[in-house]
C-alpha cells in the first residue's frame, strides 16, 4: 500500500454510523484502484454496544460463525459507548477492556475511529486512558479542499512515522441514468499544507512572532522526545505574555484572536505542541 509491504487478511467494519454511504465508497475504492470485489472485507451495518455484556457476548458468536477477522474497525468510539460517559475513565476503560477480549479471543487488530474534542489541538475527546490504552494513535484531518492528513501521534517502541497526505478523488459509481458519485483516497503528488503554510492573517503572523519571541526570550530545552531538531519550547503562558505585547489594544478580543491563530498555527503545522511545550516548527 503506497510502497509500504501489507500482509492481506479479512477485515471486519463494524459501521455504528454512515452506513447509508458505505456501499458507495467501497464500490468507489474498486473502480479507482481497478479491483475486482474483494472478499475479505466484511460490514456489520448496526452498533455494537460494546459495554454492554450480552452485546460482546453476541458479537463473538457472530464472528466465529463468520470466521475469524484478522483487523475489526469499530466506527465510532462513540457509538459502541452506546450513551456511556465518554469522559469517564471507568467506562472508558469498559470499552478498552471489550477491545482487549477481541484481540485476545480472536487474535485480531482492533482499530477504534473517534471525534476530536472542539479544540482539536487538544486531540480525541473523552478521557485520556483511551490515548494510554492503544499502541497507534492516528489523527485525520482535512487540510484542503481535497486533501486529508493522516498524522501519527503515538506509537508504541517504534519512531513516530511520517504523515501521509491523501488526495480525496470523486469517483463515479452507480448504474443507469442516475449516477452517484463517492470518494477515493490516493497518495498526495503536491502537500496543500506547504501551499498554505505561508499564507498567514495577520493575527497569526503576530501570534508566530510572539512564539519566536518568547522562545528567544525564555526557551527551554524540551522534555518530551515529540520535539524534533534542535527547537527550544515555551509554555502557552509564556507565548500569551510575548502576544500582549504585539496584540493587546485594550480590548479582551485580542484574547480571542490569539487563540484562534494558535490552533490555526498548530492545526497548519507551522507551530508543534505537545502537552504545554510549544516550538516553531522550521
Amino acid at each position: 500500500w503506497n510502497d509500504h509491504t501489507t500482509n492481506p487478511g479479512r477485515v471486519l467494519y463494524i459501521a455504528g454510523e454512515g452506513v447509508s454511504g458505505l456501499p458507495a465508497r467501497v464500490k468507489a475504492w474498486h473502480a479507482h484502484n481497478e479491483y475486482e470485489p474483494v472478499e475479505n472485507f466484511w460490514i456489520l451495518p448496526q452498533t455494537v454496544e460494546m459495554v454492554d455484556p450480552a452485546s460482546m457476548f453476541r458479537l463473538s458468536n457472530t464472528i466465529r460463525e463468520m470466521g475469524e477477522f484478522d483487523l475489526i474497525i469499530i466506527d465510532t468510539v462513540a457509538r459502541a459507548l452506546a450513551g456511556a460517559e465518554e469522559n469517564s475513565a471507568t467506562e472508558m476503560g469498559k470499552f478498552i477492556g471489550a477491545c482487549g477480549k477481541l484481540q485476545s479471543e480472536h487474535n485480531a487488530s482492533v482499530l477504534g475511529i473517534h471525534h476530536s474534542g472542539k479544540d482539536v489541538t487538544r486531540g480525541m475527546r473523552g478521557s485520556s486512558s483511551l490515548l494510554g490504552a492503544v499502541n497507534t494513535s492516528m489523527s485525520c484531518k482535512r487540510v484542503d479542499d481535497n486533501q486529508i492528513k493522516l498524522t501519527f501521534e503515538k506509537q508504541k517502541d517504534i519512531e513516530l512515522a511520517e504523515p501521509i497526505s491523501l488526495d480525496m478523488v470523486q469517483v463515479q459509481v452507480g448504474d443507469g441514468v442516475i449516477g452517484q458519485s463517492s470518494i477515493a483516497l490516493e497518495l498526495a503528488s503536491v502537500i496543500a499544507e506547504e501551499k498554505q503554510k505561508f499564507q498567514l492573517t495577520t493575527n497569526e503572523r503576530l501570534t508566530l512572532k510572539a512564539l519566536r519571541n518568547a522562545v528567544y526570550r525564555v526557551g527551554k530545552p524540551p522534555r518530551s522526545d515529540r520535539v524534533q531538531g534542535m527547537a527550544m519550547v515555551v509554555s502557552l503562558k509564556d507565548w500569551r505574555e510575548e502576544a500582549k505585547n504585539l496584540m493587546d489594544t485594550g480590548k479582551r478580543s485580542w484574547l480571542t484572536s490569539f487563540s484562534r491563530s494558535v490552533s490555526r498555527l498548530v492545526e497548519r503545522e507551522v507551530v508543534g505542541k505537545h502537552n504545554d511545550e510549544h516550538w516553531v516548527r522550521e
